[in-house]
């Protein structure tokens, strides 16, 4: 991606007749003053598959509610709408007037390697002697239908998963042996529920609105016989806070990156966990990118098996970033169309 790039455009639609046509008049309502350095159309995926991204699973299940604006599910935290939007709340006031009503966004295209993934599962779950499919959701968390598997921890509940009533009804105060989810788990990792204590303070204030649109094709039948990406796909992340630093950087960093993260942790026999980075999300700067994560075999609901995950290699690689400023309506109105 350009890295002169000053300014994104997200443009949805139903089709891809009205996205292009919702293109063409914006583009020709700037004219001359600017040039497109890239663009990138995403699509839902077909059939079963829609809302789950490429690797398989269900995304965008878990969203902080905002406080006097959200109805919460259970298990869902109402947090102070400063953290999202400047002029709200008891946390961000703007830097300046216009900025009300608006926030930043960080932009990621992150470029899937699905079936090397896949084969890193097949492969590491004979390692392990375990079900491919179980260590797949131990990795991430969730089983692919989005149920989490500290809920349902032996097999997945495909009815749990896709229910905003129960799939988040969960926090991580009552697995200290990670029995049921590991602590580098990328959905513990990324938001340590009751992990850190009290959590108004360890966690919520880095939390973030995220959305995202899978881009490219489905996998081949040559891909998967090879198993290796021959075509680009993936995911195209956005996320909104009002400090980038202390939202989006600092999960990122200080959590997915971190292998000491959740802190503290101990196993069963009183020795020490060393968690890993998150074996989704993150990026290793180890030699060859090779990463590990602790206990990814099953000690549920008892046993003190000790196992580690060998990750030879990032299976998301992102290709292309930008942190931007999202005005209001009104803003750009009133303050910035001059």
């Amino acid at each position: 991606m350009n890295a002169g790039i000053d300014g994104v455009f997200l443009i949805t639609g139903g089709t891809q007749a009205a996205v292009d046509q919702e293109a063409a008049t914006l583009l020709a309502i700037l004219g001359a003053a600017i040039a497109v350095s890239f663009d990138e159309t995403g699509n839902v995926r077909p059939g079963l598959e829609k809302g789950h991204e490429h690797f398989g699973w269900l995304d965008g299940v878990s969203q902080p509610g905002i406080n006097g604006l959200s109805n919460p599910f259970p298990g869902q935290r109402l947090l102070d709408p400063g953290l999202f939007v400047f002029g709200y709340g008891t946390t961000a006031n703007p830097p300046v007037p216009w900025m009300k009503n608006g926030s930043f966004m960080v932009f990621r295209r992150l470029k899937q390697l699905v079936p090397e993934f896949d084969t890193l599962i097949l492969n590491q779950g004979q390692n392990l002697g375990m079900d491919p499919v179980l260590l797949g959701a131990r990795l991430v968390g969730r089983w692919k239908s989005g149920a989490p598997v500290v809920l349902t921890p032996a097999q997945d509940d495909s009815t749990m998963g896709p229910d905003p009533q129960r799939n988040n009804n969960f926090d991580f105060a009552d697995d200290q042996a990670q029995r049921r989810c590991p602590f580098g788990a990328h959905i513990r990792k990324t938001n340590p529920r009751e992990d850190l204590v009290p959590q108004e303070k360890g966690v919520d204030p880095h939390r973030i609105i995220r959305a995202g649109i899978p881009f490219g094709p489905e996998v081949s039948p040559a891909e998967e016989t090879a198993g290796a990406t021959q075509q680009d796909r993936g995911l195209m992340f956005v996320c909104y806070q009002t400090s980038i630093p202390n939202q989006f950087e600092f999960v990122q960093s200080k959590w997915a990156n971190n292998p000491g993260f959740v802190f503290g942790k101990k196993h069963p026999d009183g020795t020490q966990v060393t968690v890993g980075i998150d074996p989704i999300i993150s990026q290793s700067n180890a030699p060859n990118r090779a990463r590990t994560m602790d206990e990814p075999v099953s000690n549920y609901p008892t046993g003190n098996v000790r196992s580690t995950l060998n990750e030879p290699q990032d299976f998301v690689i992102p290709t292309g970033a930008g942190y931007f400023f999202m005005p209001s309506i009104e803003a750009v109105e009133n303050e910035l169309s001059g």
